[in-house]
């Protein structure tokens, strides 16, 4: 079993050694993660650790191998081993050059794995689900919270501007609403200083994008919360009403082509990382390639399917009235569809 709480002892000294860009030993733990071979990543990476190996970019895979061992309970001290990193080891972590952003990518890479892991239980009803369900149950869940808190406030603090947070907000989202028999004591988070708190309204807006492979593996894409740039409420100006038939969550089933493009577009990232720059550039043409003659439909086939179905079903009735020429009304309504999609949605129902 990995043993994450060796990361809350605060490091007196700099690493051993740096691992370079295409070190075995990084290269290895990276290759078992991509094949969610997470807890063997683990015990790598802990290995290193307990060599004095002190390298941010495997320490989303280190944390993630206690969740995938431990669940819920490992919470607690995954994000406190994150506060003792970022607040009292920060400057004995490597690599030196680009450690901000690499802690960043490791930060998301961990909690959106986690997120996945939920997400994917979930859709197939995976033991692991009702298990984690009642080990959330008896949680200290306040202390999660807490911890979870503070790592958001060291990011600001030590990371300025980290994209982190917002998968944070959204990991703290998901936690909150997970079904509970007893409730969180949200005092302290009210009391918070307005630094502490600042980006963490669990009221903005998230979008939740959750797409799924097949039923075997899943991944998901998550935006940081939009922040509310209109008060008064009125639909249009920073905020977006209820459209009917648009879910806040959208369930994406992998087309072929979606699938293939993902899987080049983490063979560049994990290239780019291991220092493999010829071999990158091959895959960025291609990639190049695809992204400039990008077809949604092509990708997308489940976004778009019922919309091409549409007009193949009305073309009869829809072909007229786009060859009519634009009256007052006509250009009317088309320049309240450029200016308010709510308002002209809510105008024609």
């Amino acid at each position: 079993m990995v043993n994450i709480r060796i990361l809350q002892t605060p490091l007196t000294s700099p690493s051993s050694r740096i691992l370079g860009e295409n070190d075995p030993a990084l290269d290895q733990i990276l290759a078992l993660a991509e094949r969610s071979q997470f807890v063997a990543a683990g015990e790598q990476t802990e290995r290193l650790w307990r060599e004095q190996v002190y390298d941010v970019r495997i320490l989303g895979v280190f944390l993630l191998a206690s969740f995938v061992e431990q669940g819920m309970g490992a919470l607690a001290d995954i994000f406190s081993a994150v506060n003792v990193i970022l607040g009292q080891s920060w400057e004995f972590v490597s690599p030196k050059v680009g450690k901000q952003k690499q802690f960043d990518v490791a930060l998301r890479w961990l909690v959106t794995g986690i997120l996945g892991q939920f997400r994917f239980a979930q859709k197939v009803k995976s033991p692991h689900w009702t298990a984690w369900l009642s080990q959330w149950d008896k949680t200290d869940q306040k202390q999660v919270f807490d911890l979870m808190s503070s790592v958001s406030s060291l990011l600001e603090a030590v990371l300025p501007g980290a994209l982190s947070r917002g998968n944070l907000l959204q990991f703290h989202k998901t936690l909150k609403d997970f079904p509970t028999t007893h409730a969180v004591d949200d005092v302290s988070d009210r009391q918070r200083s307005p630094r502490a708190t600042a980006g963490s309204d669990l009221s903005s807006q998230v979008i939740d994008v959750e797409i799924l492979n097949g039923g075997e593996s899943n991944m998901q894409s998550q935006l940081e919360p939009l922040k509310d740039e209109n008060p008064t409420g009125s639909p249009g100006a920073g905020q977006s009403a209820t459209v009917p038939g648009v879910p806040t969550t959208l369930t994406i089933v992998l087309s072929p082509s979606l699938h293939e493009l993902m899987r080049k577009i983490a063979a560049f990232n994990r290239l780019v990382r291991l220092g493999k720059f010829k071999q990158a550039a091959i895959v960025h043409r291609d990639l190049k390639e695809h992204i400039e003659k990008f077809d949604p439909r092509l990708y997308l086939p489940s976004v778009f399917g019922e919309y091409c179905s549409n007009i193949v079903t009305h073309a009869e009735k829809l072909l007229p009235v786009l060859d009519i020429k634009n009256d007052f009304a006509t250009q009317a309504l088309i320049d309240l569809y450029r200016m308010d999609l709510d308002r002209f949605i809510a105008a024609n129902s």
